[in-house]
């Protein structure tokens, strides 16, 4: 096996893009599915899995309360809110 900058090929992160990222809390939370299914679909482990529903739900929080946005830009902001809208149509 390979080694690169300490970490072998098989132990590197996967990186997941914002969008599969709420396509995968979704998934938890439309279908009802339990943390544990999600993760094990999807190769994650469970502590990535609620970080990312903690990053989504206090962004969702600042986004909701009306306050200046804490991401620098429009275009970060627009982001975050198009997530957020589509985790809310997906829920209901």
């Amino acid at each position: 096996m390979e080694i690169t900058g300490g970490l072998s090929i098989a132990n590197q992160r996967k990186k997941y893009p914002p969008e599969k990222k709420v396509e995968i809390l979704c998934e938890h939370m439309k279908n009802k599915m339990s943390v544990s299914e999600v993760c094990e679909k999807y190769g994650i482990h469970p502590n990535m899995f609620y970080k990312w529903e903690k990053q989504l739900f206090e962004r969702a929080i600042d986004l909701f309360s009306g306050e200046r946005s804490c991401y620098g830009n429009n275009k970060e902001a627009a982001e975050v809110k198009k997530l957020t809208d589509k985790v809310q149509i997906d829920y209901l």
